[in-house]
């Protein structure tokens, strides 16, 4: 193999790549959003559909794939089970939350930031049971 056993140095160039891939879709996503609010132009919203926030999301899910199945073979799992359970993971959760943020997007576009409704997202109210409460 071209890593060591245990697999430290693909759990760190995996890490690292995550982290790279990462940090340039969270820059391409706020910074077009941030121009989307000024101008509110669809073609901006249009533009993060295509290879501008693909590629970096696809190199998070490949990053991920190589992390999980770095830590698998920790375990002393055998290479093609924890290859193949780390890439049916990784990419099934990466093709989900790629749908998400396309309904996102999509529902920006329609309606603006009123079309989300963030209340959606939250856990509602959540009470906190002290001492001085009349529960």
């Amino acid at each position: 193999m071209f890593y060591s056993d245990p697999p430290y140095v693909l759990m760190a160039v995996s890490l690292v790549a995550a982290a790279i891939c990462g940090y340039t879709f969270y820059v391409t996503l706020v910074g077009t959003l941030k121009q989307w609010s000024k101008s509110r132009s669809s073609r901006l919203l249009a533009s993060l559909r295509g290879s501008q926030l693909l590629f970096p999301f696809t190199g998070m899910a490949i990053a991920a794939v190589g992390f999980l199945s770095a830590a698998l073979l920790f375990f002393a799992i055998p290479d093609r089970v924890a290859y193949g359970f780390s890439a049916v993971v990784s990419l099934l959760s990466a093709v989900l939350v790629w749908n998400q943020l396309m309904t996102l997007l999509g529902r920006l576009e329609k309606g603006g930031t009123k079309a989300l409704k963030l209340e959606e997202f939250s856990l509602g109210e959540i009470r906190i049971l002290g001492g001085d409460s009349d529960s």
